[in-house]
């Protein structure tokens, strides 16, 4: 299975290192480490950054959190052996970004990397709704959160236009993934989040705003 894969990882390669040549941004990224050991923080990023956090963009998946202690806490391997490998599954993909250092995801809206465990974040939620359905707070709680959720998405496909991401460009300015004061969401929604004067959100695609520039590696 591995021989048809090999060529066009090479292909790849030799386009990203061409590619380089000519792109500062990229090249720029290439030099930085790939992996850390600062967990605390790629964590609290993965799950309540404000540009890219799940639990910003999906809030009733805080639910998911939840059901994934309790099969492990309060059910027997028979009962919760699915809610189990869907924690199991989901603790391995958050260990595995949580050591990368560009856990972030690049020009995206949300939580890129999050989205493949999303259907097992989905079943985890089955055992506390099945514990506190009757409970009319949490019914509220749910109600408000899963609407939030589904709005913040709709919102991001019908108008995500990478403005936010271009200016200043994310891929040099990882910092800006913690900005409460300039987010995505008041991006897409053009309430203060982003000063770019490039209506398509290209700036910074191939070239930096010249307060980025001092960032890049002097050759």
């Amino acid at each position: 299975f591995g021989d048809p894969i090999g060529p066009y990882g090479m292909l790849l390669s030799q386009v990203g290192k061409d590619w380089t040549q000519w792109n500062p941004v990229i090249s720029a990224m290439l030099k930085q480490p790939d992996w850390t050991f600062r967990w605390g923080e790629t964590l609290t990023g993965l799950l309540i950054s404000p540009n890219r956090g799940l639990l910003i963009y999906s809030p009733v998946l805080i639910f998911s959190l939840i059901g994934g202690w309790a099969a492990w806490r309060r059910m027997s391997v028979e009962a919760g052996g699915l809610f189990r490998a869907c924690a199991a599954a989901a603790g391995l993909v958050f260990a595995l970004y949580m050591c990368r250092v560009r856990w972030d995801g690049g020009w995206v809206f949300g939580y890129r990397y999050l989205v493949d465990v999303l259907p097992c974040l989905i079943v985890l939620c089955v055992p506390v709704v099945k514990m506190w359905a009757q409970r009319r707070l949490f019914q509220i709680a749910f109600g408000v959160l899963l609407a939030w959720s589904v709005s913040v998405q709709a919102l991001g496909a019908a108008r995500y236009d990478y403005q936010w991401d271009a200016w200043p460009n994310i891929d040099m300015r990882l910092d800006r993934v913690w900005d409460w004061r300039r987010s995505q969401l008041m991006s897409v929604l053009d309430l203060r989040g982003c000063d770019s004067p490039d209506p398509l959100g290209l700036a910074g695609t191939f070239t930096l705003p010249a307060n980025d520039r001092t960032r890049l590696p002097v050759r």
